[in-house]
């Protein structure tokens, strides 16, 4: 009897030890997991920053390119002032240029009649 309390002590002793080596891996494995989950939320605060900034940069961006817009449209503006007068008499010379081509015409037309 005393044997067999024995026998069942050192397989209770085995199984205990190796019940002990399976949670030492599993909490080795489990250390891994969470250095691997914190670089993981890592990345992602990471990436979070980045996509901030990224965005930031974009707002920046369009603001330029509306101040580009803006300072285009002021030029254009400008420049049509400035030039209004000058395309103005340009096109009274055009007119007057069209207006004795046609009495040209009409007065070639009557002379050989």
């Amino acid at each position: 009897a005393n044997a067999r309390i024995l026998d069942q002590v050192r397989r209770l002793e085995e199984e205990n030890q190796r019940l002990r080596r399976e949670v030492g891996r599993k909490e080795e494995a489990l250390g891994v997991l969470r250095i691997s989950e914190l670089r993981f939320r890592q990345e992602c605060a990471n990436l979070k920053s980045y996509a901030i900034d990224m965005a930031r940069g974009m707002t920046s961006m369009e603001v330029q390119l509306y101040d580009v817009d803006d300072a285009i449209a002021d030029e254009t503006e400008r420049l049509t002032l400035a030039y209004l007068p000058v395309i103005r008499e340009l096109q009274e010379e055009l007119n007057q240029v069209k207006e004795q081509l046609a009495e040209e015409r009409r007065n070639n037309g009557k002379a050989r009649r």
